[in-house]
Order: structure tokens, then sequence, then C-alpha cells
């Protein structure tokens, strides 16, 4: 039987209302304002949210295929579930942007092959909003973690995926200045091409990879992990970053193309090793109705976002603080009642089937 945790049921809990301010709130309005070099760099090192989301994926399926009678079939149903809904959302994508590009545009030759270029980046690297990045590397963290803990030796796994991630603090992190501006033609690639190698680099082994496998280690080495001696690893993981943030501050400048640093590997399993531990009996008796609400929020957001802004006639990048703050409430009341309206339909259609087997036996 599987064991349950409360704690990540809390964090996902958390994380979908983040996710929610952040973009109905944070990046819409509170970042017109340039922070300071060193607030930019500080900030790397707290981007430990994400990468948690991406070790609980890998505990939980660890711990999942383990428990299955037929482990490959369970993560290929994994895998379905989610490629499915994340389909759904790029054909929803291409009616919104490709078709109208390409009625718009004709049906050329060289049209065709632009909007083909987009859809390619959108399914398999960007993803089709701005939230959905998250699944192309999950996907493929979750197909290579278990192919490597199930056909391979996993120390060697381990030290080639931490290879990957040191290389990508050549592309996104913190050894990006060796080889900053001088990529252009490098190869006979234009800059352009390589920002998109360099991101989907970062994304599936960057992020995806490392962290998803880094969550199945931990599920499979449950007991050691959690015995960890948390002070002492906390202090030397803050000691890293501050020197890690120093050093950038002193050999680079800021942009927007750093996207993770050395520390927020071990940053983020010092905070997955705390959610491992938190205790909550509210969590505990409302699991099911927590963790629907945060699927629901993530998932679909966005699109309540979008309608909110149609509804009201608000242009994004031109909203008063007043309209992201009423978007953000609109927004959480609709998950809320999108969540208790599939609630009520489970429920009915529960009983629906109960009675019907009722009155079949009799």
């Amino acid at each position: 039987m599987r064991k349950f945790y409360p704690g990540i049921t809390v964090f996902k809990f958390a994380g979908a209302l983040l996710v929610l301010f952040a973009h109905a709130m944070y990046f819409s309005y509170m970042t017109n304002e340039t922070p300071s070099e060193l607030a930019s760099f500080a900030a790397l090192a707290s981007r430990v949210v994400v990468p948690c989301f991406y070790a609980i994926a890998g505990f939980l399926a660890y711990k999942g295929w383990t428990h299955a009678e037929r482990p490959g079939a369970y993560v290929r149903r994994y895998m379905l579930r989610i490629g499915i809904l994340y389909g759904c959302f790029c054909l929803l994508f291409a009616a919104q942007h490709i078709i109208p590009a390409l009625v718009s545009g004709g049906f050329t030759v060289g049209n065709l092959v632009l909007q083909g270029k987009i859809l390619f980046m959108v399914v398999f690297v960007s993803g089709p909003y701005v939230h959905l990045w998250f699944i192309p590397p999950l996907l493929f963290g979750i197909a290579s973690s278990y192919w490597l803990l199930r056909k391979g030796n996993a120390r060697v796994a381990a030290l080639l995926i931490l290879a990957g991630y040191s290389l990508c603090q050549f592309t996104s992190g913190s050894l990006r200045f060796v080889f900053e501006g001088g990529m252009d033609g490098f190869l006979g690639v234009r800059l352009e091409h390589w920002n998109y190698a360099d991101l989907a680099i970062t994304n599936h082994i960057g992020f995806g990879l490392t962290f998803v496998f880094a969550g199945a280690l931990a599920a499979r080495y449950e007991e050691w992990f959690l015995a960890l001696r948390a002070g002492r690893w906390t202090i030397i993981a803050l000691a890293l970053a501050a020197a890690e943030v120093g050093l950038l501050l002193a050999v680079s400048e800021w942009t927007t193309e750093y996207k993770l640093i050395f520390s927020i590997l071990p940053l983020t399993l010092l905070l997955f090793r705390g959610v491992l531990r938190i205790r909550s009996r509210f969590a505990t008796i409302y699991h099911r109705t927590l963790s629907l609400f945060s699927v629901v929020t993530y998932i679909s957001h966005i699109l309540f976002m979008q309608a909110n802004r149609f509804l009201f006639g608000w242009e994004l990048g031109a909203m008063a603080f007043s309209e992201h703050a009423l978007q953000f409430a609109l927004t959480l009341a609709e998950c809320t009642l999108l969540t208790y309206a599939i609630i009520r339909w489970t429920r009915r259609t529960a009983d629906a089937r109960r009675s019907a087997e009722v009155a079949h036996s009799a």
C-alpha cells in the first residue's frame, strides 16, 4: 500500500495559488520596475518551487511504478493521461494562432514552414501556454528516469545527469558568461537557433530530467533521505548559493537568459525533504478536494484569465492594479466553482452507478 504524504498535498495547493498569483498579478503588474542585478541574481537561488514540483512528480511516479503489477504499463498510462490533456491545449493553441496565421498569411511554402516551426517549438519545448512549458520536460523526465532506474545503474545514471546539469550551467546557468555572446555563427548555426537549443536543453535536462530523477532517487532511498541532518546541509547550501550569486555579480551582467544555478539543486532537495516531513490533519481529511483544486487551478487559470480579459475589455500590459486584483479574485473564484462542479458531478455519477447496481442485483 502506498504511503500518503500530506505535505505534498499542502505544497501542491500552495503552489497552485502561487502560480495563479504570479500569472494574474506579479508577472503582469509587479515586474514593471527593473530590479537590481543583486536582486535578480539572488532571485535565481529562490526559484525552487518549479524544481520541487518536478521532484515531487518523480517521487510519486517511482512509488507508483514500484507498486504496480506492470510498471511499464503504469508509466505509459501516466504519460498518456497527461499527453492527451496536453494535446488538447496544443490543438486549442493551433486553433487560436496557427490556423488564423495560415488563413491570413496564405498556405505558401514559407508560411507553412514558419507555422510548422512555431508549432514544433510549442509542442516540444515552450508549451502552448505560459504555464504549460512544464509538461514536455516532465514527460521526458519521467520516461528517462524510469528507463535509467529500471534498465541501468542508478549511480552511473546520476553521474550522467549531473554532467548534463553542469552542461546546462553553460547554456543558462552560472557558467553562461564563459560562452556569452560567442555562439553566434558557431558551427554555422545562428544565435537565434542556439537560443532555441539552449531553451530545450535547459528545460528538458536542467529542470525536467535532473529534478524528476532526483525525486525518484529520493523515493528509492527514502529512509536515508529523510534521515539527513537538514540543519548542516541547509547552511552549506545557503553558503553555496551566496558564493554563487557573488561570483555572478563579479563576472557577469544580469540577463533573463539566466534560468538556473548550481545551488538550486541542493536547495530544492532540502525544500522537498521538508515537504515530505509536513504533517497536516486538514490535508489528510480533504486530500482529494485539495488535490483536485490544485490540478484544476493549474490547468485552467490561464484560460479563465483570457476569458475575463475578453469579457471586461482589459488589455494585457495596460491594466491597473485594481484590475489585476479583480482578475486574480475572479479567476480564483472560477477555479473554485469548477472544482466544486467536478466534485458534484463525480458524486452524482457514483451515486447513479451504485443505484443501478442495487437495482440490477434486486
